[in-house]
């Protein structure tokens, strides 16, 4: 079993399944309710594009979806953020 992410947890958010080569790190500073379910509120402190560090988004939020998640179409779950 994974340890769960919580508020105050640093973690890395993927944007796409497929590739590890765009990311944000950060801490997840809350978790909030909208579009229908719960989704983590990340504040960047690095972000990765296409293999290189891109200082754009620092001090950003995100919110992707709290793993778990279904998809867009139901049939996978999301599970695009990890504890680092």
């Amino acid at each position: 079993m994974s340890a769960q992410i919580t508020i105050g947890s640093k973690v890395r958010s993927y944007d796409f399944a497929h590739s590890k080569d765009c990311f944000v790190e950060g801490e997840v500073i809350n978790i909030e309710f909208f579009q229908g379910c719960d989704h983590y509120a990340i504040l960047i402190s690095k972000r990765v594009w296409d293999g290189k560090e891109d200082i754009s988004m620092v001090s950003d939020l995100v919110y992707p979806p709290v793993n778990g998640t279904p998809g867009f179409f139901g049939s996978e779950k999301t599970n695009f953020v990890e504890l680092i």
